[in-house]
């Protein structure tokens, strides 16, 4: 056919099975969603099917957020669980909100392309530093497939 549109992957099928809530890190300390089990790798070492992860959190107020205070979220992976201080990096400040003005800070998503060759287990390890408390917010994960 000519002039055929191009299909591509968009990962934007979701089961609920698959979405992880967890509250945000206490004033100056660290978090971590519930690991997802990817499953064990093929013979040949890689996963057989490709996926995105999805994390987000809300738009947290000025107490939550005060002025100068950070807030990062990274992905990392585990050989076991839980996923905790021991789990490995695969990818730093996948979102980094900072307090300012007066106001918090808005919401922030991002998507990350899980590879294919990371440990079993993946979440997301969020670090506050500052003095607010953003504890009483949540973070949102899920796997796009």
């Amino acid at each position: 056919m000519a002039n055929a549109p191009e299909i591509r992957d968009t990962y934007r099928l979701k089961d609920k099975t698959f979405i992880n809530v967890a509250a945000l890190p206490t004033v100056g300390a660290a978090s971590y969603s519930v690991g997802f089990d990817l499953q064990a790798l093929t013979a040949k070492g890689v996963r057989v099917a490709e996926m995105e992860l999805e994390v987000s959190h809300p738009a947290l107020a000025v107490g939550l957020m005060v002025n100068a205070d950070t807030l990062k979220l990274a992905v990392v992976s585990d050989t076991a669980l839980p996923i905790d201080g021991s789990s490995v990096v695969i990818a730093a400040d996948v979102i980094s909100s900072v307090g300012a003005g007066g106001v918090g800070c808005a919401a922030a998503s991002a998507r990350f392309k899980i590879p294919t060759n990371c440990s079993r287990y993946i979440g997301i390890a969020a670090v506050h530093v500052g003095t607010g408390a953003p504890q009483t917010a949540n973070m949102t994960t899920q796997l796009l497939f």
